[in-house]
């Protein structure tokens, strides 16, 4: 009897001990779950407090408080909007400005020292930033490499407006922005006045040029801006330019401010400057297409801006050259637009034309049904209209008389006229 009582009650304790256990790791990893849930709550709530910077894989900038769900990264600005990015679209995240920039260069990965295009790009961020201090610090760099590199130079100028105006949050950053360089060093940057900046920027001759509407704009215009000055900003702006250092009797103007793209202004006035250099009659022996296919420059090493196997720009620029000749020849035949007399402010005086008579649906309706007219009722209506005015139509006639007036084919327009005024 003792035997099977040792055998019952053996099970009913491994049942217990294995029921403890199991509650106790449930309980356990429940405890580990709420404070794990408790964490990120607190986690994420100190993040968001604060305003954080984002860089985008796009080398663009966000600004708000910024918590992080799962695989997604929200930005928010206080209760106006929220943007949900996936993390891919996302770089780093930074509580300054200064923080970010690092974070984007050891994003870049850059373990040799940076090329000129990276230099470059550093600048021009750090300037849309508001971030004079590294900018500055990025464009002795570039200057150390290119001391006359023409981006470069747009960018000082947009550089200068940027300590011009400085908000009040960013004096204490703007003032030491460092210009501690060498006051005689060549490419030292100095604090100067709105006017002189302003003279000594490259936007200041294009100023000089008005606008052009859109309709009067000379006709080459759009093939010189489309075609012709991507090519020669790419292969002649870098030493014919107004601050290249270098004297030339043809100089083109660049984007202002360090921007992509030409104003109305610049290129109106590249191309009046490249026009003396085109003969339309001749195109291959024009002073541009010469220049642009022969090295040309005085130094050893030089190249031509358009290299033998770039047929095709050659070409372009020769289609172009002659084509110049068929708009001279069109608007040869067209009076210019400061011949046409200007527009007179006076009353216009509108020509006098004879009254119409008014329709009359019930008139029309009548003259329908009535029957058709005699010689000297038709005498009569032409004596009538004779006297009202020469121009005035006579009356129309009775349609004839057709086998079933609803068939759509007999044109019967007497049944549907009469239909739709009423009077059927």
């Amino acid at each position: 009897m003792g035997k099977s009582f040792h055998h019952s009650r053996f099970p009913a304790e491994f049942i217990m001990r294995f029921f403890r256990c199991y509650l106790a790791i449930v309980l356990s990893m429940g405890g580990c779950v709420f404070a794990w849930t408790d964490a990120r709550a607190q986690s994420q709530s100190t993040v968001g407090n604060q305003t954080q910077h984002v860089l985008l894989n796009n080398d663009q900038v966000l600004c708000g408080n910024v918590y992080r769900q799962g695989a997604s990264v929200i930005v928010r600005r206080g209760n106006e909007a929220e943007l949900t990015l996936r993390t891919a679209q996302v770089i780093a995240v930074a509580d300054t400005l200064p923080e970010l920039y690092q974070a984007r260069i050891e994003a870049q990965r850059r373990r040799s020292s940076a090329t000129l295009g990276e230099r470059i790009s550093d600048v021009r961020w750090c300037i849309d930033n508001g971030m004079p201090a590294h900018a500055t610090e990025a464009l002795m760099s570039v200057y150390a490499v290119a001391p006359n590199h023409p981006v470069a130079i747009q960018l000082e100028g947009r550089l200068r407006r940027l300590l011009e105006q400085p908000s009040p949050s960013e004096t204490s950053m703007v003032a030491p922005a460092g210009f501690h360089s060498d006051p005689g060093s060549k490419h030292a940057v100095q604090n100067m006045g709105y006017a002189e900046a302003e003279a000594m920027s490259v936007v200041a001759p294009l100023d000089a040029t008005p606008l052009v509407h859109a309709s009067s704009a000379p006709a080459a215009l759009h093939e010189f801006t489309s075609k012709i000055q991507p090519i020669l900003l790419s292969r002649c702006s870098q030493c014919h330019h107004q601050q290249s250092g270098v004297t030339t009797n043809w100089n083109l103007d660049l984007p202002p401010g360090g921007a992509m793209r030409m104003t109305q202004r610049g290129s109106l006035a590249n191309l009046n400057a490249t026009r003396p250099l085109c003969n339309p009659a001749h195109p291959q022996q024009s002073k541009l297409y010469l220049h642009a296919i022969t090295a040309h420059g005085g130094k050893p090493t030089a190249k031509p801006p358009i290299a033998e196997h770039e047929a095709n720009l050659a070409r372009t620029l020769a289609n172009w050259i002659a084509s110049l000749e068929l708009e001279s020849q069109q608007s040869e035949g067209v009076p210019a637009a400061s011949h046409v007399a200007p527009a007179s402010f006076a009353t216009r005086v509108e020509p006098n034309f004879p009254p119409l008579n008014p329709i009359n649906p019930a008139d029309v309706a009548t003259s329908l049904a009535s029957p058709a007219p005699t010689p000297a009722m038709a005498g009569q209506q032409s004596d009538q209209g004779a006297v009202h005015d020469s121009a005035n139509q006579v009356r129309p006639l009775r349609l004839p008389t057709v086998d079933n007036p609803n068939d759509v084919e007999q044109f019967n327009r007497e049944t549907r006229l009469r239909r739709r005024l009423g009077l059927h």
